[in-house]
């Protein structure tokens, strides 16, 4: 009896509030569509012949808002600004501050003021593109010069006995291999299917998952105690690998998602493995010639040029990618974190099978996980205009961001803090305890100098 007169009085309530029906408003709203770069003037008219609700309520006038508070009219400080009365016809003005793809939504106010939306049909799509500004040109070159002075200094801690060494047992490579090319590309895919609900953002995730190792990759490897020449070793290859492997995904897996025929980064695939390969030519020059001065560079200042470089990778995605900490979802970070984390797992897990020691399973298993970003940006850039483009980019900045950035330096600082409890120093890979070791390896490096300018 109780839960009758309960619906009794639902219905006898509902019935009481005006409802805005298509059919009962005369209101006009044009474009559809209204497209432009942020900050820019946006347009749009708006017309009101009739204001009556299916019961008869009379309205006066009709309000708009948009689907994100970054969205304002250029005379926001007008009260009036976001109202159209009955029988007016007036175009308005909007302005962005953050890219993205937004609505603009109409309503009116009932006698209980609370708000009463037209139904979708009225609503008008918003699509503000990302500036195409030359700061960010100048601040790519200067981020590519810091990396690459990185990489030279990571070419003095190789050892080219160890890299040979993997060349003719390649146990590792292979296992990077089948670890990049055969699972994280169809596990992104799957992901991307499973919490993902656009294809572009699908796309972004799949061509992430295609991607060969990264710079990213090497650095985490040394900050965190692993085998830097596989770890070297590995980036070399796969970025030789993908030229067939990634290729092949994109056709196979990322075609299907859109319309159109993918491009190949064929140019950005070439720009990446030259601008690895060569400040690590550089670096073994350098310590083949001058093995002391190398010796100092890198005891002095290789951890910290490294750590500088990871936190400006941090820092410099989030200054250039603020619109993603608004537009973000939950299933965009449930995404990157599940892309990362099967990544580090699968890698791990592969390694330990194939019986390889601890530096060596931080090797495989950072660069299963972390992946050469930017090739997948190329590619979304050459298919898509901004902002979608830029939406494809969510899932891979949240695994970027969760599962990179600030989970490895967690790992990091955990690392760091158990060699302080223990008393322990970080070494240098090749160097032993106790100063006489020291002195007898500096005075043998000194000899192999003479040895070398003779």
């Amino acid at each position: 009896m109780v839960i009758l007169s309960f619906i009794i009085f639902t219905v006898l309530c509902s019935s009481q509030i005006p409802k805005v029906l298509c059919q009962d408003l005369l209101v006009t709203a044009y474009p559809k569509t209204v497209e432009g770069l942020v900050y820019e003037v946006l347009n749009f008219t708006v017309n009101v012949d009739q204001t009556e609700s299916d019961n008869g309520v009379i309205f006066e006038e009709i309000f708009w808002e948009p689907t994100i508070s970054f969205i304002t009219p250029v005379n926001s400080d007008d009260g009036l600004a976001y109202t159209v009365k009955a029988g007016e016809n007036i175009t308005l003005q909007i302005t962005s501050s953050i890219i993205g793809i937004f609505a603009i939504k109409f309503f009116a106010i009932d006698e209980f003021e609370e708000k009463i939306f037209l139904n979708s049909s009225f609503d008008i799509e918003v699509i503000v593109g990302r500036s195409k500004v030359a700061e960010n040109i100048l601040v790519n070159v200067m981020f590519s010069f810091g990396l690459g002075f990185a990489l030279l200094i990571m070419g003095m801690e190789i050892e080219v006995d160890q890299i040979l060494k993997a060349i003719k047992r390649p146990i590792g490579p292979a296992v990077g291999f089948c670890s990049q090319f055969l699972v994280m590309p169809p596990l992104a895919y799957f992901l991307g299917y499973l919490l993902l609900q656009t294809n572009y953002e699908r796309l972004g995730l799949l061509l992430l998952g295609c991607c060969p190792g990264g710079v990213g990759s090497n650095f985490w490897t040394a900050m965190l105690g692993g085998d830097i020449n596989l770890s070297v070793t590995m980036t070399f290859f796969s970025s030789i690998a993908a030229f067939a492997m990634t290729s092949f995904w994109i056709w196979f897996l990322g075609t299907p998602l859109v319309s159109e025929s993918l491009p190949i980064p064929y140019k950005q695939l070439i720009i990446a493995l030259i601008s690895f390969a060569v400040p690590l030519a550089i670096g073994l020059w350098v310590r083949r010639v001058r093995p002391a001065l190398a010796e100092t560079i890198r005891t002095k200042i290789g951890r910290p040029i490294w750590l500088l470089c990871v936190l400006a990778m941090v820092i410099g995605g989030v200054v250039m990618n603020v619109f993603f900490f608004y537009l973000v979802t939950w299933r965009h970070l449930l995404a990157g974190v599940s892309l990362g984390f099967f990544g580090y797992a699968f890698g791990a897990g592969a390694a330990l099978l194939a019986r390889m020691e601890r530096p060596q399973v931080i090797a495989v298993a950072i660069e299963t996980a972390i992946q050469n970003g930017g090739i997948a940006v190329v590619v979304l850039n050459l298919t898509f205009p901004s902002p979608y483009s830029d939406m494809a980019l969510l899932p891979i900045l949240a695994f970027f961001f969760c599962s990179a950035g600030p989970f490895l330096f967690t790992l990091f600082a955990i690392r760091r803090l158990f060699d302080k409890i223990r008393g322990r120093e970080n070494l240098p890979l090749n160097a032993k305890s106790g100063s006489n070791i020291h002195k007898m390896s500096f005075h043998q490096i000194r000899k192999e100098e003479e040895r070398t300018e003779i």
